[in-house]
């Protein structure tokens, strides 16, 4: 999609695959020209010193920061425990969101789980304003509905692209499966 909306196709670019422990040190010794990768590469690359440049999937495929996916029966099965499931997530990236939780929410969970990190907090809390809070798990829509919220619209949006593309062979309606669960019509 991206090689398309630039005038190339995937004709034009040789694609390597590359294991995920291999994919920084493949770019910095110039193996390959460019990876995909999660975003948080890129601040592993500048915190090396490394002068890198990134691309979002969102300027051209619409990307969601939070979705619970679970089957149609166990949903039926489990509904009052997917809301609270889902509400309590919810409350989560609430407070988490806000960068005065951030690093108080960082720092305890370095100590829990991960005090190989004890040095990097700020560092950690740094990425985790930035990407997580200031771009996943925040929107427009999240900004306007509240955590939970699926944009039925951008689900959509989503599948036609991936139709074009043939990712997705049959027809699709977002409406099928983007499913409210709570009485504020979060889903």
């Amino acid at each position: 999609m991206l090689l398309e909306q630039n005038g190339l196709s995937i004709k034009d670019v040789k694609i390597e695959v590359i294991g995920t422990e291999a994919i920084v040190p493949a770019l910095v010794n110039k193996r390959v020209d460019a990876i995909c990768f999660s975003m948080l590469r890129t601040f592993e690359l500048k915190s090396q010193g490394i002068a890198v440049d990134e691309f979002r999937s969102d300027a051209f495929l619409p990307s969601f920061g939070n979705v619970l996916v679970v089957g149609k029966n166990f949903l039926d099965q489990n509904k009052p425990q997917i809301q609270k499931f889902v509400r309590a997530l919810n409350k989560s990236l609430q407070y988490v969101s806000k960068p005065e939780n951030i690093k108080e929410a960082t720092k305890i969970t370095i100590d829990k789980y991960t005090p190989t990190y004890k040095d990097q907090a700020d560092y950690v809390a740094s990425i985790m304003t930035s990407v997580y809070a200031g771009y996943l798990w925040t929107s427009e829509d999240t900004q306007k509905n509240g955590f939970g919220y699926g944009n039925v619209d951008r689900w959509q949006q989503t599948v036609n692209i991936m139709q074009k593309f043939g990712i997705i062979t049959k027809p699709v309606n977002a409406k099928d499966f983007v499913i409210p669960i709570s009485s504020n019509n979060h889903t």
